[in-house]
């Protein structure tokens, strides 16, 4: 595999003779999630300079688009809110980024917690969505249903509630669509692993394999579903985005982190039938997943929710 991430960074750069890559931390899917779609590299050249490689896998390049991942991490660097692109390459699926070295480290769970932290993540997520418009859409609905009939084709072990799971994301998208949002650049992910802290407070965000035109909305709430459990702590999001913060859009967001919910449950569903990595909890991740939608699509306020959300 070295050889392989060789001879793309040599495609990218010219600069292959003299530099050495390490793999940059194992693959982890569970608690963090780290190095699953992507292989990563530390790339240190001849003179010096450091980067990192990014290699979208093969065995994940029908769930994402390589020319939407180059597109939205260029956007995101032009606008401040992700590191530099120094090179990129959608045929050989790569990207190959500035190194955010000293002082800078991985967010976790618990960071998301802290008010200057999320003050400085959707600070980063707001100049993205101000950044020009970028040439992909991003749809959560249309790629769960897609998924879906992948998961089924191949055979992937589905729960048997994934029909009415598949129902409540349907009523999702028509509530939505009642009360459509202007598209703008998004990110489409929430993992705080994809967020770098720096010790003077800076932030910046990784990982634009999902990136596309969307409703802000949806940035927001997949952040308050990994960063938030009651509804206090998801109203603190809101704090900086509206500050007289409407159930409209708490709903609208925290629907949209339902769906996101869903559409990764599927799809990993369908990598712990078909992978080859039989290391990667790929099963474990998609019952998280699924548990933690269905703590909002069996709730009592769901319909409340839709309803809300319908009539703004």
């Amino acid at each position: 595999m070295t050889d392989q991430a060789h001879e793309i960074l040599g495609s990218l750069t010219g600069r292959a003779e003299g530099a050495s890559l390490e793999p940059l931390g194992a693959t982890v899917m569970s608690p963090m999630h780290l190095a699953v779609e992507n292989d990563l590299w530390l790339v240190r050249f001849a003179d010096g300079e450091a980067a990192v490689l990014r290699i979208l896998r093969a065995d994940m390049a029908a769930d994402f688009d390589a020319e939407a991942m180059i597109a939205g991490a260029r956007a995101a660097a032009v606008a401040g809110a992700g590191p530099a692109v120094l090179a990129h390459d959608a045929g050989h699926r790569a990207l190959l980024l500035e190194h955010l070295g000293q002082g800078w480290r991985t967010a976790t769970m618990s960071d998301l917690y802290d008010a200057g932290t999320r003050r400085g993540i959707l600070t980063a997520m707001q100049r993205l969505h101000r950044s020009d418009a970028v040439g992909h859409g991003f749809d959560a609905l249309a790629r769960l249903m897609d998924a879906i009939d992948r998961a089924e084709q191949a055979g992937s072990p589905l729960p048997d509630d994934c029909g009415w799971l598949a129902d409540a994301a349907l009523q999702i998208g028509e509530a939505v669509a009642a009360r459509p949002a202007k598209a703008v650049p998004c990110r489409n992910d929430g993992a705080s692993s994809n967020v770098m802290l720096h010790e003077d407070g800076r932030v910046l965000l990784l990982d634009y394999d999902q990136a596309g035109m969307n409703d802000p909305a949806y940035d927001l709430g997949v952040l308050m579903a990994e960063g938030s459990v009651f509804e206090d702590e998801a109203m603190a999001w809101l704090a900086d985005v509206e500050p007289q913060a409407r159930r409209p859009l708490l709903f609208r967001a925290q629907l949209y982190g339902a769906l996101d919910d869903l559409l990764w449950a599927v799809r990993t569903a369908r990598h712990a039938h078909v992978s080859e990595r039989i290391q990667v909890e790929f099963r474990k991740y998609s019952e998280w997943r699924f548990m933690r939608a269905r703590r909002l699509l069996a709730d009592r306020r769901f319909e409340w929710m839709l309803r809300t959300v319908r009539e703004g």
